[in-house]
C-alpha cells in the first residue's frame, strides 16, 4: 500500500513539513511514500523558496531525521498549481471565477490519486483558503475509499505565527518568542482525523460515467442517485411476469422468477426464524418442503393447467429421492447466480446492493420491509 499525503497549502508551507513530521515521527509512525500539494501560484512560490531552495526546510527535515532524499516522492512536479479557465496560474482564490476554476481541478486531482486501489490517500485540509479546504473535503467525499483519510494538522495557536518553525527538531533548539523563550523541539503537533461520508460505494460506477462533467453537473447527478437510493422499494410482478423494481423492468425465466418471488414473500408474510431478522431463511430450510411448496405455487401460477413443465416440477418435489437429488445447494447457487446476473445488468449499483440475493444464500435483506406490492 502506497501512502500518499495530499495537502492543500496557501501562504504557510509549514503545513507540509508539519504534516510529514506528525506521520513519520509520532508514536505510531506511518511511512509516507509520496506527497502532493494543491495550491495557488503564491503558495507554489513559497514552497519553492522555503522548502526546496533558500532555507530548504524540507531537505533539512530529511537530514535531521536521517531520511534519504529519494525515500519520498516529492518535488516541483507534485506541486499542483491551480489555473484559471484560460490555463493561466491563479495567484490566489479571491474571486468566484477563480474558485469555480479550482473546483474542477481539485476534483480531478483527487479522482486520479484515489483511482488506484493500492494508493492510500491522507488528505490534509489545514492549509490554503477555506474554499480550497472545502473543495478538497468534498472531493474526498466523492472519491475517497474506505482506507483514505481526511485530516487537519495543527499546532497550538500561540505558535502559529513563528515564521521559522517548520517542524520540531530532534534536538533542543531555544528561540526567543515575545518576552520569553521556546524550545522548538518541545512544540507539539496535533492531528484531527475528520469523519466524512464516503459516497463512492453508493454511487458505484456512476463516477466513471460522469468524466468530463463539471462539479455542478456531477453533484446534481449524484444527488438524484442518492434520492433514488432512499426511496421506498416497490416491487411488482405484472401479468407478463416481468419484475418491476421502481422504474426498472426485469424479465426473468419463470423458474428464477418463482424463486425470487418466493424469497420476497417470506418478508411480505412475516416469516422469521428464531433469533434472526425478518425474511432470514437458513440454507437447510430453503431446500425443505415448506419453501419448495411456496416456490411451486408461484411456478404453477405462471402456466396454464396440465402443463408438462409443471408436472415435471411436481414430480421432482413430491418424490423424496428426486427432491434430494435435484434440489441441492448447487441448484440454488446456480439459480441465485443467474438471478443476480440479471439484476446486475439492469439495476443501478445501489439497487443491486439492496435487491440481490445475498452471496451466502441465507437472507434477503431486511430493508425489503418497504415492499409495497407483490402480486
Amino acid at each position: 500500500m502506497k501512502n500518499i499525503l495530499l495537502i492543500s497549502s496557501g501562504l504557510s508551507p509549514q503545513v507540509i513539513t508539519e504534516s510529514l513530521y506528525y506521520y513519520q515521527q509520532s508514536k505510531n509512525p506511518l511511512t509516507i511514500h509520496e506527497i502532493h500539494v494543491i495550491t495557488a501560484l503564491s503558495g507554489a512560490k513559497l514552497i519553492e523558496e522555503q522548502l526546496f531552495n533558500g532555507p530548504c526546510w524540507y531537505f533539512k527535515y530529511l537530514d535531521d531525521y536521517g531520511i534519504k532524499k529519494d525515500a519520498i516522492n516529492f518535488n516541483e512536479d507534485n506541486v499542483h498549481v491551480l489555473k484559471d479557465q484560460n490555463g493561466k496560474p491563479l495567484e490566489d482564490l479571491l474571486t468566484i471565477t477563480a474558485n469555480s476554476a479550482a473546483i474542477t481541478q481539485i476534483f480531478s486531482i483527487v479522482e486520479k490519486l484515489t483511482d488506484n486501489p493500492e494508493n492510500r490517500i491522507i488528505a490534509n485540509v489545514a492549509g490554503g483558503r477555506k474554499t480550497m479546504s472545502v473543495f478538497l473535503g468534498q472531493a474526498m467525499q466523492f472519491y475517497g475509499k474506505e482506507h483514505d483519510l481526511l485530516t487537519h494538522v495543527i499546532i497550538d495557536e500561540k505558535y502559529l505565527r513563528l515564521s521559522d518553525f517548520y517542524y520540531p527538531p530532534p534536538k533542543k533548539l531555544i528561540r526567543k518568542v515575545g518576552v520569553g523563550t521556546v524550545d522548538y523541539s518541545k512544540i507539539k503537533i496535533h492531528l484531527n482525523e475528520l469523519p466524512y461520508i464516503r459516497l463512492k460505494p453508493a454511487l458505484g460506477t456512476l463516477l466513471s460515467h460522469t468524466k468530463g462533467k463539471d462539479l455542478f453537473q456531477l453533484v446534481s447527478i449524484a444527488q438524484k442517485h442518492i434520492y433514488d437510493l432512499v426511496k421506498p422499494v416497490k416491487i411488482e410482478v405484472d401479468k407478463d411476469y416481468i419484475i418491476k423494481i421502481n422504474n426498472e423492468s426485469i424479465s426473468l425465466p419463470k423458474k428464477d422468477l418463482a424463486i425470487y418471488t418466493s424469497l420476497l414473500s417470506l418478508i411480505k408474510n412475516g416469516y422469521k426464524e428464531e433469533g434472526k431478522d425478518l425474511g432470514f431463511i437458513s440454507v437447510e430450510n430453503i431446500l425443505e418442503m415448506n419453501f419448495l411448496d411456496i416456490y411451486l405455487d408461484y411456478y404453477k401460477s405462471y402456466y396454464s393447467s396440465n402443463n408438462i413443465y409443471i408436472d415435471r416440477e411436481i414430480e421432482r418435489i413430491s418424490d423424496k429421492n428426486q427432491r434430494i437429488k435435484f434440489f441441492t445447494m448447487q441448484w440454488f447457487q446456480q439459480t441465485r447466480s443467474k438471478i443476480n446476473r440479471k439484476l446486475k445488468k439492469y439495476l443501478p449499483q445501489f439497487g443491486l446492493v439492496l435487491l440481490n440475493i445475498h452471496e451466502i444464500f441465507e437472507q434477503i435483506f431486511s430493508f425489503l420491509q418497504n415492499l409495497n406490492k407483490l402480486d
